[in-house]
C-alpha cells in the first residue's frame, strides 16, 4: 500500500503508543561495526577519514581505515559513510531528583534525556543518597542513561558548623560509596580546610563552591576542583580595588561587576597563570549564567523553547517566578551584559594559559535542561575563545583526564577513566552525527545513534526515549490510580399520589421496577431513604435487587446522612425529595443541580470522589455503565474502562450487536472541569489505543478534568475490522511494497463474516459517542479531533451542539480534502517549505542550497532503476536489504515530513542519496514506516475514506492536482482501485456538508504539515464565525507542539474566550535546526 499506508499509519500515530515510548528495555552489550566514519578521536589528529571502529561488549577493540579492518562475523553493521563518530559527551555538573531511578520517575526521565542528547557520562552534584541506587541500575542495564559518578550530600554552614562535622561528613560520604565531596557555600575558613584535608586523606576529591570567606589561593592549594569560576572574582576585585568588600552569592551586585570589569588584559592572563600552575580543573557553567544574567528574553520565550517540554509544568512555573528576581535586586541589562563578559573573558584567559576547563551544565534550572543544556554550555564555551575542537574537548577528553588524576580515578567503585576518546580499549561511548561538530557545533544537536557502554541506542530508540520523557514530565500523579472512586446517586423520589405521606402512584410504582435495571451496573453497598412511603417505596426496588436494607436517614440532619454515606466502602444510592436532592450534592461536593420542578421525576445525580461535576442521567434513558480495570498495556495506571452495546444497523435493532469499548482517566487533582474527548487520527486507530501518548498531548490539563478515550467501532476493541491480509507487510521495507487486488477483496470477504461494512462510517460513530457520553453522565463535553478525528468531532458538533463547551481542531481533515486527491500537492509544499528553511539558515544553505533540484536528481535516478538499501529493522537489529523505487522515496519523504525533528534532517540525509546511498534515509524513516502495525483496522478505514472521500474524487481532476509534485498520482490511484472493491455505505447527505456552529473552536495548523495543513483548517473555519485559526510557524502534522500552544489549548478549555487569548507567542516560537 506504500503512501496509502502512510496516510492513514502517520496519521495514527498523533497519539499512538509507538511515538509515545511505551518504556524501552536497555539495549545490551554486542558486537558493532561501525563502517566508513569520520572519527573525532580527541587524541591524536583532529580527524581521520573512512574509518571503521570495532565494538565488542563495552569496548572499543578496533579502530583503522575501513578497507584494513575485517568486520566480524555476526557484527551489528553500522554504515557511517559521510557521518561523524566522535566520543560521547561528559557532563561534569547535573542534579538529579532525589528519586530512585524507576521507570517514568524524575531521575530516570532526566538520565534518558541526557543520553538520547548523546551525554554517556555524567557528575551528578544533588547529592541524594539514592543517586547512589541510580548508578547502580545504570550499570546493571536496569535502566538507560550514562555513567554516572554521584557527589555526597552538600557541605554548607548549616549542617557543617565545626572542623569534626565536617570531618565526620567526609568519613560518612567515604562509607557509603560516594565519588566526590561537594563543598557548598562553606564560609568558615577552619572548617572548609577540615573537610579537605580530611578528604585528601580518605582519597575522595573535592568540588564545587568557593567562598570568598575561603578564598582561591586556600582552595587551589588544596586541589579543589572549582566550579562556576568561584573564588575567581574575588582575587580579580582584590587585584583592581583593594579593600572592596567581598561577600556577595553566587551572582556579585553591579558594583563589583563594574569594578571587576576594570581588570585589565594583563591582569587576567597573571591570574590565569597562576592558577594554571597550580594544575587546578574548573567547570565555569557559563551558559546557566548568561541565561541568569540575561535581562533581554521574555519569560514567554524561555517556556516556549522546545527542550522545556521535558520538564514538568510546575517546575516551570517555580523558574518563572523567580525569572525576574536579577531585575528585582537592581540589575539593569547592561549589568548583565557586563556580567557575561567578564565571565568570558576570563576563561578565555584560562584558556590561553591552558588551565583545563570542563563543561558542566548545572542543569536542571533557570530553563537550562539535561542534554541540550550541554550542548549551550560547549557552544558558551566557544563563543568565549575556544576553537570548536577545544570546546569538545571540554566535554570529552578533558574531564577523562581530570578524573585520571584523582586517586581510584575518581571512583568509590573502581572505573577507570577510560572514556571521552576513541582508541582500541577505550569505553564504547561514541554518537554518531550528521555534520562534523569540530567545524560547527551545532552538528553536536540529535545524534543518529548513541553507544553508551557498548550498548547501542538507534534514533528510533532515542526518539521513544524523548517521547516517553515528554510524557512522564506531563503526567499527572500516579497517586491518582490508588483511590478508588466512590459514587453516590441521588435522585428524587418517583411520582406518588395525594397526601401527607402517599404511596407511589401506579406510575411510579411501574417505574421504581424498572429501577432496578436500570441501576444494575450501580454496584451499591448502600441504599438509603426519608422515613416517607413515596421514597422508601422507590428505595426499595433497587435495595432488594442489591440483596440490602433501606436505610433511613432525617432529611432535616443532612450532615448525619454525610456520615452515613462516608461510613459506606463503596457506592450507594440516596433518594430524597425536591427539596433536598440540590443541596445534598452541593454537601457531597457535586455541582448542585437548579431547582427541581414538581412534575420533575427521574433525574438521577451522581458525585464521584475526587469531582465536582455532577453526573446526570435520565430514568428510561440510557443506563449508568460500569467501570473496570482496563486490559490495554501502557495506559495511565488510573484509567477504568467500561464499554455499551449498541446495533450495528440502527435500522435493524435487533440484528448485530457491537460493544463500544471506552476509558475514563480520572483527573488527576479534582474534576471542575468538562472532560475531554481524543479523537485519534487514522482513521483506523481506537481512542485507546492512543491512550499510552495522550499525556504527552495534553499534560497539566489533565489536573482538572476526566480524559475520555473511546474505541471507535470497527476500531480497537469494538469489534476491530483488522486486515491481515493488509498488515502482513510487517517490516519497514515491507510498508514500500505496491498493494495488490486480493489484499483488498480477501480483507473484504474475510470481515463480511463479523461485520455489515456498511455501517461503519463516521457518522455511525459519532452517534456511539453521544450514547457513551449519556452513559457516563457527562453533561458537556471538550472535543479534541487529531486529523482525521475532525471528523466526528465537528459531526458530533453539528448533531449535539448542547452537549459541546469547547472544540479543538489539531491538523484539520475535513470531508472537503476527498483524500488523498490534494495530499501530492500539500507533500510538495512542505518539502518546499523544509528546502527553504533550509536556505533560512546559513550553515544548511551553504551544503544543500538546491534541495529542490536534489530531489529531482534522486527521482530521476530511479526512474532508470530501482537503489538498493540495507537498513536495520528499529525493532529487532535485523538486517533488511531491498529495492527503492521512485514511488518508494515518495512514502520515505512523506514520512520523513510528518514530524520537524525528522524533517529538519533530511538536508544531508538526501546529500548522502545523491552520492548512491540511500539506505541512512530510509533508515531514519523506519520508525515511522513501520506505523502503528496491526493497531490500524485496515477494513474501517475503507469503510470511511472510500464513501467519505474516494468515491467522491472525479478522475478527470486526479492528474492536475498532482501536477509538478514528487509523489505523483500513485496514492489517489491506489485508493481507487482499493474503493472498487469495498462496499458503498450509507453516509447520509448532510454529513458531506461543511459544519454550521457558532460554538468556540480553536483550529491549530503546522506550518509544514504535509497532509493536513492551514489551507484544511481555512476551509472549516468559514462556516465556524467564532472560530480562530493558529498556525504554528515550526510544527508539522504530529505532536508535540511547542509548549505555549499547549497553554494556549489549556485557557481556552478553560472557559478563555478566542479573542483573548494571547496567541503572540505562536509567531516566535523556536523553529527546528536544520541538519547541514
Amino acid at each position: 500500500m506504500n503512501i496509502t499506508k502512510q496516510l492513514v499509519a502517520l496519521g495514527a500515530l498523533a497519539t499512538a503508543p509507538a511515538l509515545t515510548g511505551a518504556a524501552q528495555p536497555v539495549a545490551q552489550p554486542q558486537v558493532i561495526a561501525i563502517v566508513g566514519a569520520t572519527v573525532l578521536p580527541m587524541e591524536g589528529p583532529d580527524r581521520l577519514a573512512d574509518q571503521t571502529v570495532i565494538v565488542r561488549g563495552d569496548r572499543i577493540e578496533q579502530m583503522g581505515p575501513r578497507q584494513r579492518i575485517k568486520i566480524p562475523a555476526g557484527a551489528r553493521t553500522i554504515d557511517a559513510r559521510g557521518q561523524v563518530l566522535m566520543p560521547g559527551l561528559v557532563d561534569m555538573h547535573v542534579h538529579l531528583a532525589p528519586t530512585p531511578g524507576d521507570p517514568g520517575d524524575p531521575a530516570q526521565r532526566a538520565l534518558a534525556v541526557m543520553l538520547a542528547h548523546g551525554v554517556t557520562t555524567a557528575r551528578g552534584m544533588a547529592g541524594s543518597p539514592m543517586n547512589l541506587e541510580v548508578r547502580g541500575k545504570i550499570e546493571a542495564g536496569q535502566i538507560a542513561g550514562p555513567r554516572f559518578y554521584a557527589a555526597a550530600p552538600p557541605l554548607h554552614d548549616q549542617n557543617t558548623q565545626s572542623a569534626e562535622d565536617g570531618r565526620e561528613a567526609v568519613r560518612k560520604a567515604k562509607a557509603a560509596g560516594f565519588d566526590l565531596i561537594k563543598s557548598h557555600e562553606l564560609s568558615n575558613a577552619e572548617v572548609w580546610q577540615a573537610v579537605a584535608d580530611e578528604a585528601r586523606k580518605a582519597g575522595i576529591p573535592t568540588a564545587g563552591h568557593v567562598n570568598n570567606a575561603v578564598g582561591l589561593d586556600r582552595a587551589l592549594a588544596a586541589h579543589q576542583q572549582i566550579e562556576h569560576l568561584d573564588g575567581v572574582l574575588a582575587e580579580i576585585v582584590k587585584m583592581v580595588a583593594p579593600g572592596t568588600p567581598l561577600e556577595w552569592g553566587q551572582v556579585p551586585p553591579p558594583p563589583v561587576i563594574a569594578v571587576a570589569s576594570k581588570v585589565t588584559d594583563a591582569q587576567l592572563a597573571q591570574l590565569a597563570r597562576k592558577v594554571a600552575a597550580a594544575k587546578s580543573w574548573h567547570g565555569p557553567t557559563l551558559s546557566l549564567f548568561e541565561k541568569l544574567a540575561d535581562l533581554t528574553t521574555p519569560v514567554e520565550q524561555r517556556l516556549a523553547d522546545p527542550n522545556m517540554r521535558f520538564v514538568p509544568e510546575g517546575a516551570l512555573k517555580q523558574w518563572a517566578s523567580h525569572y525576574g528576581d536579577l531585575k528585582a535586586a537592581g540589575f539593569t541589562v547592561a549589568d548583565g551584559v557586563a556580567f557575561a563578559q567578564l565571565r568570558r573573558r576570563i576563561v578565555s584567559a584560562f584558556a590561553q594559559a591552558g588551565v583545563p576547563l570542563m563543561a558542566g551544565s548545572d542543569t536542571a534550572q533557570n530553563f537550562h535542561v539535561w542534554g541540550p543544556g550541554l550542548y549551550e554550555e560547549v557552544r558558551a564555551l566557544a563563543a568565549a575563545g575556544l576553537t570548536p575542537m577545544q570546546a569538545l574537548r571540554t566535554a570529552t577528553v578533558t574531564p577523562r583526564d581530570y578524573f585520571r588524576s584523582l586517586p581510584n580515578g575518581g571512583s568509590a567503585l573502581g572505573w577507570k577513566a577510560d572514556f571521552g576518546a576513541i582508541r582500541p580499549g577505550a569505553r564504547a561511548d561514541l554518537i554518531l552525527l550528521a555534520g562534523d561538530p569540530s567545524r560547527s557545533l551545532s552538528a553536536l544537536a540529535r545524534p543518529n545513534l548513541v553507544v553508551a557502554g557498548g550498548r547501542l541506542f538507534e534514533r528510533a530508540a532515542l526518539d521513544a526515549m524523548l517521547a516517553k520523557a515528554v510524557a512522564d514530565a506531563n503526567a499527572p500523579p500516579a497517586a491518582a490510580a490508588a483511590a478508588p472512586v466512590k459514587q453516590v446517586y441521588v435522585m428524587r423520589h418517583l411520582p406518588a399520589g395525594d397526601g401527607p405521606d402517599p404511596d407511589l402512584s401506579p406510575a411510579g410504582a411501574k417505574l421504581a421496577q424498572g429501577l432496578a435495571d436500570f441501576f444494575k451496573a450501580g454496584q451499591f453497598k448502600a441504599v438509603f431513604a426519608t422515613p416517607y412511603k413515596r421514597t422508601q417505596q422507590t428505595a426499595g426496588a433497587v435495595a432488594k435487587a442489591f440483596g440490602l436494607p433501606v436505610g433511613t436517614y432525617d432529611p432535616r440532619d443532612p450532615d448525619g446522612l454525610l456520615r452515613a454515606i462516608a461510613a459506606v466502602p463503596g457506592n450507594v444510592l440516596v433518594v430524597g425529595h425536591s427539596n433536598t436532592v440540590p443541596d445534598i450534592v452541593a454537601r457531597l461536593g457535586g455541582t448542585p443541580p437548579g431547582p427541581i420542578g414538581e412534575k420533575d421525576f427521574g433525574t438521577i445525580y451522581r458525585v464521584d470522589s475526587g469531582s465536582k461535576l455532577t453526573k446526570q442521567f435520565q430514568l428510561g434513558g440510557v443506563a449508568p455503565v460500569a467501570l473496570g480495570p482496563c486490559t490495554i498495556k501502557g495506559l495511565h495506571p488510573s484509567v477504568r474502562c467500561g464499554t455499551v452495546t449498541v446495533a450495528e444497523n440502527r435500522a435493524n435493532p435487533n440484528g448485530r450487536k457491537i460493544a463500544i469499548h471506552f476509558g475514563v482517566q480520572p483527573a488527576a487533582g479534582v474534576a471542575v472541569d468538562d472532560p475531554i474527548v481524543m479523537l485519534p487520527g487514522g482513521p483506523g486507530l481506537g481512542g485507546l489505543q492512543s491512550g499510552p501518548g495522550i499525556d504527552q498531548m495534553f499534560g497539566a490539563m489533565l489536573k482538572d478534568r476526566d480524559l475520555l478515550l473511546i474505541d471507535q467501532r470497527g476500531t480497537g476493541q469494538s469489534n476491530p475490522l483488522q486486515c491481515p491480509q493488509v498488515e502482513n507487510d510487517s517490516d519497514p521495507l515491507g510498508q514500500l511494497n505496491e498493494s495488490t487486488p486480493s489484499e483488498v477483496t480477501d480483507c473484504r470477504d474475510a470481515l463480511a463474516k463479523k461485520a455489515d461494512l456498511r455501517f461503519y462510517h463516521t457518522r455511525e460513530a459519532v452517534k456511539d459517542m453521544e450514547l457513551v457520553r449519556a452513559a457516563l453522565g457527562y453533561q458537556k463535553l471538550d472535543l479534541f479531533g487529531m486529523s482525521y478525528g475532525t471528523r466526528p468531532a465537528l459531526d458530533y458538533l453539528r448533531l449535539y451542539p448542547d452537549r459541546v463547551s469547547e472544540t479543538v481542531i489539531r491538523a484539520a481533515a475535513p470531508v472537503e480534502m476527498k483524500l488523498p486527491l490534494w495530499t501530492a500537492r500539500d507533500t510538495q509544499l512542505s518539502f518546499d517549505r523544509m528546502a527553504e528553511a533550509c536556505l533560512a539558515q546559513p550553515d544548511c544553505a551553504a551544503k544543500h542550497p538546491d534541495l529542490k533540484g536534489d530531489l529531482k536528481a534522486l527521482l530521476a535516478m530511479l526512474d532508470k532503476s530501482p537503489a538498493p538499501i540495507t537498513i536495520k529493522d528499529p525493532r529487532n537489529g535485523k538486517t533488511l536489504t531491498g529495492k527503492l523505487s521512485r514511488n518508494g522515496l515518495g512514502t520515505v519523504m512523506f514520512a520523513m515530513l510528518y514530524i520537524p525533528e525528522f524533517y529538519s534532517q533530511l538536508p544531508p540525509l538526501l546529500a548522502n542519496a545523491k552520492g548512491g546511498n540511500f539506505s541512512p534515509l530510509v533508515q531514519a524513516a523506519s520508525p515511522f514506516l513501520l506505523g502503528v502495525g496491526d493497531e490500524i483496522a485496515w477494513g474501517m478505514r475503507w469503510s470511511v475514506v472510500c464513501d467519505e472521500d474516494v468515491r467522491r474524487i472525479d478522475p478527470k481532476t486526479v492528474a492536475a492536482a498532482a501536477r509538478n509534485t514528487f509523489m505523483g498520482t500513485g496514492a489517489v490511484e491506489d485508493e481507487i482501485r482499493a474503493c472498487s472493491k469495498w462496499p458503498r455505505a450509507a453516509v447520509p447527505a448532510d454529513y458531506l456538508k461543511p459544519v454550521k456552529s457558532d460554538k468556540p473552536v480553536l483550529i491549530i495548523s503546522g506550518y509544514h504539515d504535509p497532509v493536513a495543513g492551514k489551507a484544511w483548517g481555512d476551509v472549516i473555519a468559514r462556516t465556524l464565525p467564532n472560530s480562530l485559526h493558529i498556525e504554528v510557524p515550526g510544527a508539522s502534522h504530529l505532536p508535540p507542539l511547542p509548549g505555549c500552544t499547549q497553554q494556549l489549548l489549556g485557557k481556552f478549555y478553560s472557559g478563555t474566550a478566542l479573542r483573548q487569548l494571547d496567541t503572540g507567542c505562536v509567531a516566535n516560537a523556536p523553529r527546528p535546526k536544520m541538519a547541514a
